[in-house]
């Protein structure tokens, strides 16, 4: 395993990269805008949001699921057609999504620290932005950022397979699924919260009346399930050699 890290290291060095360049573009794209808009657009320089650690984030989530996971695959299928034995090549690439995601969630942790001195020295941050402040440094705290790891390498995993074991068709499936989470969910959700008496907002009430251990437990066995499926569809990958 630890000779299989190691030339990935060695062969995919830039491409390692890659991650950590999607995560610090959005945060710089996002004190831009911020700075455009306050100092400019408002002339007020007390305004301000953390928009820099948001869009950071969403990167960090858009390259650890999608361009990890796809750049797993190809890996895997790569390793594979030359010969590789499956079980310790599937457990290096664990490891590699696992310290990538780690490496996300630690660059995340240090531009959330960059963004509360900026608010409080560049944008000068008032009374109105205390509520902001204290929230980013509670969310983005270490506790916090450690918790999202571990699903994060079950769903870059689980992109890699569906990707693997259908081709273009699970790409797609996974594709319409994210736009539904997106755009449609939020909409649905803020629909039934306004229209109690509707079946789906009976239904909204009745998941909001559940205790939270119920909604943990089915997150962690959701998480094992597609855990689960993802390592059996990759050791049964089948890869043309020819």
């Amino acid at each position: 395993m630890l000779q299989a890290l190691k030339k990935d290291v060695s062969l995919n060095g830039k491409a390692n990269l890659v991650l950590p360049a999607f995560i610090l573009g959005g945060f710089v794209f996002g004190e831009l805008l911020l700075l455009i808009v306050v100092r400019i657009a408002l002339k007020n320089p007390e305004e301000w949001f953390p928009i820099g650690t948001l869009i950071a984030a969403m990167m960090a989530l858009f390259a650890v699921i999608l361009l990890d996971g796809g750049s797993f695959l190809q890996d895997y299928q790569l390793a594979l057609s030359m010969g590789r034995a499956r079980r310790p090549l599937l457990l290096a690439e664990l490891v590699k999504a696992l310290l990538h995601a780690c490496a996300a969630m630690l660059l995340l942790f240090l531009l959330s620290r960059l963004e509360l001195l900026l608010a409080r020295t560049v944008f000068a941050a008032g009374e109105t932005a205390s509520a902001l402040l204290r929230a980013l440094e509670h969310l983005c705290g270490f506790p916090v950022l450690l918790l999202p790891i571990l699903p994060l390498v079950c769903i870059s995993l689980f992109v890699a397979a569906i990707r693997g074991k259908y081709g273009r068709r699970g790409g797609t499936i996974l594709y319409f699924l994210f736009l539904f989470c997106c755009m449609a969910l939020p909409q649905i959700i803020e629909y039934s919260a306004d229209n109690a008496s509707a079946p789906l907002g009976r239904l909204l009430a009745w998941c909001a009346a559940q205790p939270p251990v119920l909604w943990w437990s089915l997150l962690i066995l959701l998480l094992l399930g597609m855990l689960f499926f993802s390592i059996r569809a990759l050791l049964t990958l089948r890869v043309d050699i020819s």
